[in-house]
């Protein structure tokens, strides 16, 4: 063990939450998600697009890409990982209202109403890796791409940890 002595907490929250906590000193350091700027220290350690996810046998599901149109044919699933930010803002750009049939909080959730055919949805192509054997992931068109930041506060001085870590990446 290089650092015996570092005690290593992990935390989940939504997107939205993580400056919070990194301001507030909940931690130290976060994973941004398209922050508007990327904060003094902070670096990219990722980039992912927005790709949809429905059943494999799904009609569409041999579809070079899928639009939002076609996802809400069969109802939207939408939250699932806290991506609903991203998906809101899908929507803007391609001038549509932010509708959904149903609206969960974990991607286990969502991806078995998909699996018992309640709907479709939107998530990170980062979320593959988790993706049951009976759904597939497609490209949404107009495509999405999202940035991660891995980064420490902007207000108060890093954690020495925290700044190696950004560093090491």
């Amino acid at each position: 063990m290089a650092l015996p002595d570092v005690d290593v907490q992990v935390y989940e929250g939504d997107d939205d939450e993580m400056p919070e906590w990194l301001e507030a000193g909940t931690v130290d350091a976060a994973v941004l998600v398209d922050p508007v700027t990327v904060p003094d220290g902070g670096v990219v350690v990722a980039t992912d697009e927005m790709a949809a996810v429905v059943r494999r046998d799904h009609p569409l599901a041999g579809a070079e890409a899928l639009t939002l149109d076609d996802l809400h044919d069969d109802g939207l699933v939408a939250g699932g990982g806290g991506c609903e930010h991203q998906i809101q803002r899908m929507h803007e750009i391609a001038g549509q209202p932010f509708r959904y049939a149903h609206r969960v909080r974990e991607m286990s959730t969502m991806f078995g109403m998909i699996e018992r055919g309640e709907g479709v949805s939107i998530v990170p192509t980062l979320g593959r890796v988790m993706l049951p054997a009976g759904l597939v992931m497609l490209p949404v068109a107009p495509r999405y791409e999202r940035t991660l930041v891995l980064s420490g506060p902007s207000s108060r001085p890093w954690h020495p940890l925290a700044r190696a870590l950004v560093d090491a990446v």
